[in-house]
């Protein structure tokens, strides 16, 4: 991966996209929080309940904002929570390795899904703390 802006819309599969689209259409233009999602790993039924209480759909358009990931001085430090269970393929999650390799990312893996505030509050706090 280069450094040209991207957007995260480019990464999912045409068919997965069409149908986050299609179901923004039903939800004024916001991805509601999906009934199947393969990240809901580690969230039991009384925290997916207190989450659907709270959410609101995801405003899709900002899947189609392009994204500078460069740091072009190097003055700031760059960490990456990545969440292997959150539904990506696997050769996905090695990409995303490999780019943090390739910038120097620091790079923290944790075993749960997408939603590892609520699956791994604690896990995720120590790592947040840990690159302050």
């Amino acid at each position: 991966m280069d450094d040209e802006p991207v957007s995260a819309s480019e990464f999912y599969p045409s068919d997965e996209w069409e149908a986050m689209e299609a179901a923004a259409k039903d939800h004024a233009g916001g991805w509601p929080l999906p009934d199947d999602h393969p990240g809901w790993v580690g969230i039991s039924d009384e925290d997916t309940k207190w989450m659907r209480q709270k959410a609101v759909p995801h405003p899709l358009h900002t899947f189609r904002q392009q994204v500078n990931v460069g740091n072009s001085d190097g003055s700031l430090s760059t960490s990456y929570v990545l969440c292997t269970q959150n539904g990506m393929d696997d050769s996905t999650l090695d990409m995303i390795r490999q780019l943090c390799e390739q910038r120097k990312w620091q790079l923290c893996e944790l075993d749960t899904g997408h939603w590892p505030m609520v699956s791994k509050p604690q896990k995720l706090t120590r790592q947040i703390l840990d690159v302050l």
